[in-house]
């Protein structure tokens, strides 16, 4: 059985005649049109096409783009679909099913599937969305594990002395901190800090776990209209004791071989240029779309994109264990502005500020009502606002609770 890393989250997993591709998301861009893929290998479509079935591992837009996929529907519309049964499935099937996936196969955390003589388990975080996967053959306990974005890596300790070669999220995608409004040096140190405690975590995990070999792949993205935060990943620091494989990497689990282009001197400044050059068009459009968008919103407009807002927040919060109060100011056409969050735990009344001010590009906010951003809110929080917190160094429980119902924000209508 050999793996092969495509680039950002995808791997093309085959044995004899078998292909299988886990998050085939290599083109286009996600999080509210903000990321972009560095760079994939040049032969991704002959590879995907070639492919019988197609994992998604959850639905982020870096993992299952809808966007890519119907933009390359030729290489997708005959595929085998399968994904973890974790809470949100039902939702998930009908995205897909809407696109035009026919066959879907849903496989239960720790259960196995049989896919010729491939046999994948999946284990999924129930904390949140995401699962890992596991594959291997018949005649072999030994197999190869890829944990996608499963940050709960405790629960796949259970695959401890199995793992031939382990694929692990190398950095996390994710762009706090570059939506705080404060300095670059305070972004750098937060960007810094975040970064020191994934690896400090991950060296734990890979001690516990003992595959034969642990290659890093995933994250292989680029912003492409918040340029600050590439200036920001340039400068930051990796450990010299984890290695990121490129584009092309492979392992084979039948002769033990691993393969990983070399990153050249100067490789990460070369691959971000070539990632805004290859994706130059995805930008120029965003770019457009937001212009003439931005044309045709009146401030009328805008209160009642805000007010549809605040109405879908506030139903949100309902099912929280604490009490809200949010005011919404439009600030123009372009941008409205969330701020005097107010929070309690189980009151009603003499609600405690939380301190957050909260910025949303109007063209966003539209696009999220009109179902134009496929996972909804947490698009716009992952990519598409910015906000100022008192304390930058603090992150209540308050306000980690306000975030979770954020993102949990419906489509409308």
């Amino acid at each position: 059985m050999k793996s092969t890393f495509l680039g950002h989250a995808c791997l093309l997993i085959e044995h004899k005649e078998t292909k299988i591709v886990l998050d085939p998301y290599l083109s286009h861009s996600c999080w509210a049109g903000q990321l972009f893929v560095v760079e994939a290998v040049n032969n991704w479509k002959d590879l995907v096409k070639s492919a019988t079935h197609i994992i998604f591992s959850h639905p982020h837009q870096d993992h299952y783009n809808e966007e890519m996929i119907t933009g390359y529907w030729d290489i997708f519309k005959d595929k085998v679909v399968v994904i973890p049964d974790f809470r949100l499935k039902d939702f998930f099937i009908q995205r897909m099913s809407n696109l035009g996936f026919k066959d879907i196969i849903v496989v239960s955390d720790l259960n196995y599937l049989v896919i010729d003589e491939i046999n994948i388990e999946v284990s999924i975080n129930n904390k949140d969305m995401d699962s890992s996967w596991f594959f291997y053959t018949k005649d072999k306990n030994k197999g190869i594990l890829a944990q996608t974005d499963n940050l709960d890596m405790d629960s796949l300790t259970l695959y401890k002395d199995r793992v031939s070669c382990l694929w692990y999220l190398y950095a996390q995608t994710g762009i706090f901190p570059n939506f705080l409004e404060v300095d670059f040096e305070t972004k750098l140190e937060l960007l810094q800090r975040k970064k020191d405690v994934w690896f400090d975590k991950l060296r734990n995990f890979i001690e516990i776990l003992k595959p034969e070999q642990a290659v890093g792949y995933a994250s292989d993205m680029f912003y492409g209209l918040r340029l600050e935060a590439n200036l920001l990943e340039l400068s930051a620091k990796y450990p010299k004791d984890f290695h990121k494989a490129l584009p092309g990497a492979f392992f084979d689990a039948e002769t033990g071989i691993i393969f990983s282009p070399d990153m050249p001197p100067g490789g990460r400044l070369e691959r971000f240029y070539k990632g805004v050059v290859n994706n130059r068009s995805h930008i120029n459009k965003i770019y457009s779309d937001m212009f003439l968008l931005e044309r045709k919103i009146n401030s009328k407009k805008t209160e009642e994109l805000t007010q549809i807002f605040i109405n879908d927040l506030m139903a949100v919060f309902e099912n929280s264990k604490y009490s809200y109060q949010l005011t919404l100011n439009v600030i123009n056409s372009k941008e409205c502005e969330l701020k005097k969050v107010k929070t309690n735990l189980g009151l009603k009344d003499n609600l405690a500020p939380l301190q957050l001010t909260i910025k949303i590009p109007v063209y966003f906010l539209c696009a999220l009502i009109d179902k134009k951003l496929e996972m909804g809110a947490i698009s716009l929080w992952n990519g598409a606002i910015d906000f100022y917190r008192e304390d930058i160094y603090s992150f209540s429980v308050e306000e980690r609770e306000f975030w979770r119902a954020f993102r949990r924000l419906p489509y409308h209508g």
